[in-house]
């Protein structure tokens, strides 16, 4: 009987460990995953994604009893709710890693396949020159309005300026260094894990050298602690009133720097760098191409045959005076 029970044991643990619920697997992923794994703010939005969708949906049943039709039933669900459906992907993908770290823990056998939502591409403002020296003009805080000609000149999400602290800084170097994030109010590492180092426009470096510290955090709050996220938002918001501008945010003087820089002729690897994206794809989302390098695009191209013509047959098809000399070096280098 002993032997018995010694071979019934193993078998009885691997059942109790397949009939897992979902609410009590994702418990123990939160504790042992999530809270390891993860920054405030993600934890934050997986507790609460669990919370209000996931568990209430697949809770009570099995891991196993999970299927990719009920996914799909749990996605048409979302959609009924008129969640956007990038919002809708969001909850399908925190699944996905619950499901997977299932697998691979030995409670699942077999992830159910989970296809995403088509989503086009996110709609992004981008500020003209004119709504940029609006809010370059804007003195009413001036703390808020450094802070946002900081990001006009350097791309730097908000988490990564309400984190820079003098200490990053270096006029010697004329850069700056990109090593934190607040998220949640709490200064953590950067969205990649990585630090960058920025150049300083020299409007931005006379503008922090008659300011400047030897420590401390450069935008901090009366009492020298870290302003919260939704601090930030209603100060730019404010900002963005009082110039007339609808929907400014943080995200828009990010974009803007990305599209001026791709609109002056900086390539995308460049751009990638000084954003601190890990993929160019990324970079791509963020850079927009306005009409304007569409209609030189093209001329570019009249302009290259005009040449090519003129060094096959010595002589030009069309006006001599409209087409760069072979001397100018420049004209050169655009037309190569």
């Amino acid at each position: 009987m002993q032997g018995a029970r010694v071979d019934e044991e193993p078998a009885a643990a691997a059942l109790e460990i397949h009939n897992v619920r979902f609410a009590e697997f994702a418990d123990e992923w939160f504790t042992t995953y999530v809270l390891t794994n993860n920054k405030p703010s993600e934890q934050s939005n997986r507790r609460m994604v669990l919370r209000a969708h996931l568990i209430p949906w697949f809770g009570h049943l099995p891991l196993d009893a999970i299927t990719t039709q009920l996914i799909e039933q749990f996605k048409a669900y979302q959609l009924s709710k008129i969640l956007a459906r990038k919002t809708v992907n969001n909850h399908l993908a925190i699944l996905a890693r619950c499901l997977r770290c299932a697998t691979q823990w030995g409670h699942l056998d077999h992830m159910p396949v989970i296809q995403l939502l088509r989503v086009g591409p996110s709609p992004f403002k981008i500020l003209t020159p004119d709504e940029c020296e609006r809010v370059l003009d804007d003195k009413t805080e001036p703390m808020w309005n450094l802070m946002a000609h900081v990001a006009l000149r350097t791309g730097m999400r908000r988490g990564e300026l309400m984190a820079l602290d003098w200490t990053d800084i270096h006029f010697d170097q004329n850069q700056l260094i990109v090593s934190h994030a607040v998220s949640d109010g709490i200064i953590t590492s950067t969205k990649t894990y990585q630090n960058r180092r920025l150049p300083l426009a020299d409007s931005i470096r006379a503008r922090l050298q008659r300011i400047a510290e030897s420590s401390g955090l450069v935008f901090r709050s009366p009492t020298g602690n870290v302003y919260s996220d939704s601090g930030a938002e209603k100060a730019i918001q404010r900002i963005g009133s009082r110039t007339g501008i609808a929907g400014l945010g943080w995200h828009t003087l990010r974009h803007t720097f990305a599209t001026t820089l791709a609109a002056n002729g900086n390539s995308l690897h460049t751009i990638k760098e000084l954003l601190g994206h890990s993929t160019i794809t990324m970079t791509m989302r963020y850079v927009h191409i306005v009409p304007a390098m569409l209609e030189d695009a093209i001329r570019s191209l009249d302009t290259s045959c005009d040449i090519a013509r003129y060094r096959n047959s010595g002589q030009l098809a069309g006006n001599i005076d409209n087409v760069p000399r072979l001397s100018d070096s420049s004209a050169l280098a655009i037309a190569t």
